[in-house]
């Protein structure tokens, strides 16, 4: 009889985690793999783009190693696209505190976006280069996803500006792919109903055989 109980409880501690897993947030994954500039080699990073909730996408970059954000002439640090079908929208939480969003942004050669982040504390030049990653929210009381980010004029997803530490050439790279590598993140809600389930488990087997 416990044994059978054993077993129907991990089956159910089960189904509950792949149920709550099914919520789990989901996230598009785009590399910067295109630049102008000679002496720069792809790829230069990653753009992941995360759901949270209906109203909300988080945004991480991470430049690839060796690279740094910089400020240079009219370039902006990262720029992205808004589909003017989402209506009003804010920037909130970039991260770190010396970056901001300015509107519109741009990246010559690869055009203009509607939004961009910039290190307003950053000077000019290669010895204004300004941390390997930034990260933001961008949310929308009308409600606001991943497809939502959408190519310029020029067909670009995503750009960036930056500095290759090691011989201090600076460019503007790019994206122009907008499907992304989707991957799925589960819920902090998940790892913890399955740590449930499984003391669950335990305590009836330390039961069972105590008896």
């Amino acid at each position: 009889m416990i044994k059978s109980n054993i077993k129907a409880l991990a089956l159910a501690t089960t189904a509950l985690a792949l149920s709550v897993s099914s919520f789990s947030a989901s996230a598009d994954v785009f590399t910067l793999d295109q630049t102008f500039t000679q002496g720069l080699v792809a790829p230069f990073g990653t753009v992941t783009l995360t759901q949270d909730g209906a109203n909300e996408v988080d945004v991480a970059v991470t430049l690839a190693s060796g690279f740094e954000f910089v400020k240079t002439g009219s370039h902006d640090a990262f720029t992205f696209n808004i589909d003017s079908s989402v209506g009003s929208y804010s920037v909130v939480g970039i991260d770190p505190s010396a970056y901001s969003n300015v509107k519109p942004g741009a990246n010559p050669a690869f055009g203009s976006f509607t939004d961009a982040i910039v290190c307003t504390g950053c000077s000019n030049g290669g010895a204004g280069a300004f941390t390997s990653t930034m990260s933001f929210s961008v949310d929308a009381a009308g409600g606001i996803s991943i497809s939502d980010f959408i190519a310029n004029a020029s067909g670009y997803f995503f750009t960036a500006d930056l500095v290759n530490v090691a011989t201090g050439v600076t460019g503007a790279v790019g994206n122009s792919d907008g499907g992304g590598v989707i991957v799925s993140i589960p819920e902090p809600e998940t790892y913890a109903l399955m740590l449930a389930g499984l003391g669950a488990v335990g305590f009836m087997a330390r039961r069972r055989r105590s008896n």
